[in-house]
């Protein structure tokens, strides 16, 4: 960027499903860490800058200049910049805009920020699938998981959700190659859950930041399961959202998205815990070692032993 005093921006590309918003509550927008969103958390703004205009309406002039009142008022407060936006890794379905663009958007947001750091946080693979398809259903889908990984054939005969995109190795080395591996941080979702203090001291480190943040925060956006998920799906192909609706949801979705949940919680737990590891059977059985060879290296990139965490290695 030109003529700008500010500090080293953060820049938070995903992926979902790994704490985000928690991330984004308790770290990434909190001044007394010395963070600051200027363009929200999550960014739209980072969307419609990197991600939605084609090549020929890309201007990497133009987005600076889109950015520099938010750069200047974090540099007056002597804050560290950061845009988070988990789409920007790409997206995972196959009719997604992002779909197989993550290489390009990496480049648009080098183009932009050359100097910045980049924070990637991953999650083993059979986990996050299991998590996206949850949160698939709860924004009105209607395929089976079988369907959902391209196992069964839907309609128009191609996977729902591209598994090729949970190779991390691929984006962490491009990220690494553009920006510098000393300024990429890739931390794994699994130390969250082992530990939240151990989690938010590398990001905190990676700034030389000594301050620890409020951890009782707790998770938002969490997924549906057993029963109340098949009930969800089954009503879902009968109140269908258009692509075009909003996610403001209408009567008639409130209405079965509160049936589906009483529904649930009449049948006992060894019911939900019975359909959840069904549905956990088919992802590790179609996944088998279809990872593993990508962990390996991305164990490297990282210098994190992803084996331990519970990673096919």
């Amino acid at each position: 960027m030109t003529n700008l005093t500010c500090k080293q921006p953060l820049i938070h590309v995903g992926y979902r499903k790994t704490a985000t918003t928690w991330l984004q509550d308790v770290f990434l927008d909190n001044p007394d860490l010395g963070f600051a969103s200027p363009w929200g958390a999550p960014s739209k703004e980072a969307l419609e800058r990197f991600v939605y205009p084609n090549d020929l309406d890309f201007s990497s002039e133009a987005v600076q200049k889109a950015f520099q009142a938010g750069l200047e008022e974090t540099a007056s407060k002597g804050l560290i910049p950061v845009l988070s936006q988990e789409g920007l890794i790409g997206s995972h379905l196959s009719d997604g805009f992002q779909d197989g663009r993550g290489q390009q958007i990496a480049e648009r947001i080098h183009s932009v920020f050359p100097q910045a750091k980049i924070l990637i946080t991953i999650r083993e693979q059979a986990s996050i699938i299991l998590s996206e398809y949850r949160h698939y259903i709860k924004l009105g889908g209607t395929a089976t998981i079988s369907q959902f990984m391209g196992i069964e054939k839907t309609e128009n005969s191609d996977p729902i959700y591209r598994l090729e995109n949970f190779e991390y190795h691929l984006p962490i080395k491009h990220y690494q190659e553009l920006f510098g591996a000393e300024n990429v941080l890739v931390i794994p979702f699994e130390l969250l859950k082992q530990d939240k203090k151990l989690f938010g001291r590398k990001l905190l480190d990676f700034f030389g930041i000594e301050n620890e943040p409020n951890y009782t925060q707790k998770a938002k956006n969490i997924g549906i399961f057993g029963v109340r998920l098949i009930v969800q799906r089954r009503f879902n192909m009968i109140i269908k959202r258009s692509k075009g609706e909003t996610f403001i949801p209408k009567l008639p979705w409130l209405l079965a998205c509160k049936i589906a949940a009483d529904i649930g919680q009449l049948f006992p737990r060894n019911i939900n815990k019975s359909i959840e590891d069904s549905i956990k059977q088919t992802v590790d059985e179609h996944i088998g070692d279809l990872y593993r060879q990508s962990n390996q290296k991305t164990s490297e990139l990282i210098g994190e032993n992803l084996k331990e965490l519970g990673y096919s290695c």
